[in-house]
């Protein structure tokens, strides 16, 4: 995919760091334990925006990110040590992380039955799930 979008030029990866995953995987666990966390889901296969689908199918519930600079590397870059969370009292969470010096922010609200991505951009969420369900028969129907 990274060829594709740079016209097969090679770029560097984002740099491993083991300790940043570490300190950034022990956080959210703990925030779970606390029950600071409605849900999570790491960012690591697909990046945010196939995260953000796989939890809103899952639970029913939409989310918005138009306030999200839109892009390629946003929704689908694999950041290390990077995480989707949906915190009822997300001020708990910042506080925390900023303390640990992990970088964190809120990228969305969520709520409602669509995945909003701009003024121009939105669907349902009943879509995708008939999507996703549908797309194996249609294909081998055809």
């Amino acid at each position: 995919f990274q060829r594709y979008l740079t016209e097969g030029a090679e770029t560097d990866m984002p740099p491993l760091d083991l300790e940043l995953e570490k300190k950034t995987g022990t956080l959210v666990q703990e925030a779970i334990a606390a029950g600071w966390v409605e849900t999570a889901h790491d960012i690591g296969e697909g990046g945010m925006l196939v995260a953000l689908t796989e939890m809103a199918m899952a639970s029913g519930v939409g989310a918005d990110l138009s306030r999200l600079e839109p892009g390629t590397a946003t929704y689908f870059g694999e950041p290390c040590a990077s995480y989707l969370i949906a915190a009822p009292e997300p001020a708990l969470l910042l506080a925390r992380a900023a303390a640990e010096g992990i970088e964190a922010s809120i990228v969305g609200l969520t709520g409602g039955s669509t995945i909003r991505l701009s003024d121009t951009w939105e669907i349902e969420l009943r879509r995708l799930q008939d999507l996703h369900a549908d797309w194996l028969p249609t294909y081998m129907a055809s």
